[in-house]
């Protein structure tokens, strides 16, 4: 059951995220265009303090399935929409969601089906464009949300003979975590690998850190992560990811962060198949969506940085 809100702070937020469309750039020249986009990390707790997502289409016409899963992997919504070309549709969480879902971080996925047949298949035309924010009315404060697009590549049955085609079959069913892996993220490909994912940290002062980690496949467990420190100094810690896919961790209280390390970075290798770190049962790797979110309220803003990757 989806609850509607009406308030002046939801239209405040609902005029900000069709604004999009309508900017000096143009409706077609934000983001990149798929056929799916996914936002890990959203939240609402009331219409005042809430993620929005502005999804554009650039199909003559299409059909736009959506569905929202917490950490606990539970589909608590979905529902889909029509969207003519060229138009924004402001999807705010305080508005489309049910009640079930306040409170409770998580993962929004949205689908194009441009020719109306209810699947996702390698061949359906690439729709969708998406920005994100989330946005507390109370402080006057708003901070932007990565989106990542996705294809139906990304999407992988299981092997068999004959293999069956990428995709979801019954996009009236979406979950978030029908990804296998996602290419448009920090990739780990099948077999050994090497790399680092690096996520930029502040907790001084009044600062804290939210840090955000979706993964295609289920990387619950323990991680060794270094912590560098401004000054040049290196510690560690013990990083626990306890949910599958979308864990949400504040950086500060993480136990055994060491003392006085307060700005800097988090470093850790690139959760491997070959080192056992998950089980790629679709044979494609994986893939992450990893971001934090800053906030400092000396400056009286919050900041979203990416993570990246390297060796």
């Amino acid at each position: 059951m989806s609850i509607r809100v009406a308030s002046t702070a939801f239209a405040t937020l609902a005029v900000a995220a069709a604004a999009w469309a309508n900017g000096p750039t143009g409706a077609a020249k934000f983001g990149v265009v798929s056929q799916g986009v996914l936002v890990p990390g959203v939240f609402y707790s009331s219409a005042q303090d809430t993620s929005a997502v502005g999804v554009t289409s650039l199909c003559p016409s299409a059909e736009v399935y959506w569905a929202f899963a917490d950490q606990n992997d539970q589909v608590l919504d979905r529902g889909r929409f029509h969207l003519p070309q060229a138009q924004t549709r402001a999807f705010v969480l305080a508005q489309e969601l049910g009640t079930e879902a306040a409170g409770r971080f998580g993962t929004l996925a949205f689908v194009a089906d441009a020719n109306g047949d209810g699947e996702l298949r390698t061949d359906d035309a690439p729709c969708l464009v998406a920005e994100a924010f989330h946005a507390n009315l109370a402080s006057q404060d708003a901070v932007y949300i990565p989106v990542w697009p996705f294809n139906a590549s990304d999407i992988r049955g299981l092997p068999m003979l004959p293999p069956p085609p990428d995709g979801i079959e019954h996009l009236s069913a979406l979950d978030p975590n029908m990804l296998t892996t996602l290419h448009s993220g920090i990739v780990d490909p099948p077999g050994p690998g090497s790399n680092l994912v690096m996520a930029r940290y502040s907790i001084t002062g009044e600062d804290s850190t939210r840090l955000v980690v979706w993964s295609a496949d289920d990387l619950s467990g323990s991680y060794q992560v270094d912590v560098s420190h401004a000054n040049g100094t290196v510690g560690s810690v013990t990083l626990q990811l306890t949910h599958p896919h979308l864990n949400v961790i504040d950086v500060g209280s993480i136990p055994g962060f060491p003392a006085n390390f307060t700005n800097g970075l988090l470093a850790a290798g690139i959760p491997d198949d070959a080192d056992g770190d998950y089980v790629d049962l679709h044979f494609d790797g994986t893939g992450l969506a990893v971001y934090t979110v800053i906030h400092s309220p000396a400056l009286g803003a919050a900041q979203t940085i990416l993570a990246t990757a390297g060796q």
